[in-house]
């Protein structure tokens, strides 16, 4: 079954740069992505791409409530980030990982991590919410101080969120 669109899915991947950002984040998962309708939008090394979402079929979806006009902002965020080729950001993976595994506070990493220029995954997906004016953290965190098992948790504690997987 295709997710609605306006969902996202965390997933676990392989290969080295995968478990770096699994104990950058102390998470069981690494990588974000949405789906507008019609295809994914997610972070890569070379930029923001367009995929395809039979590949995740099988994972967990969430879809936080959205109204239809939420919706439009949400894929035309999404449509922008691909277009500016954003780029995947390693300097952010570095900054989650200071503030998870070394503790250095939030507002000394904010210049890494509050740019739209470049993101990882899981602020991407953040971000694209945020854009349409749906905001899945109220704890005060820093906007894009956000990880995949962050994004899986919130997932979870949400149960109508979930759609798939």
């Amino acid at each position: 079954m295709t997710p609605p669109p306006g969902s996202y899915a965390v997933v676990k991947t392989g290969g080295a740069v995968a478990r770096l950002i699994r104990l950058a984040t102390r998470g069981t998962v690494n990588h974000a992505l949405v789906y507008t309708g019609g295809h994914t939008v997610e972070m890569n090394p070379g930029g923001a791409a367009y995929g395809t979402v039979a590949e995740y079929l099988d994972e967990a979806w969430y879809r936080p409530p959205m109204t239809d006009d939420q919706l439009v902002v949400f894929r035309q965020a999404a449509d922008e980030l691909v277009a500016l080729r954003v780029g995947y950001s390693f300097v952010d993976i570095a900054a989650q990982f200071a503030y998870r595994v070394l503790r250095v506070k939030p507002a000394r990493l904010a210049r890494f991590i509050e740019s739209p220029h470049r993101m990882v995954c899981s602020q991407s997906v953040d971000w694209l919410y945020a854009q349409a004016g749906v905001h899945l953290f109220d704890d005060g965190r820093l906007p894009g101080l956000v990880s995949p098992e962050d994004l899986r948790a919130l997932g979870e504690a949400h149960p109508l969120w979930r759609v798939q997987g």
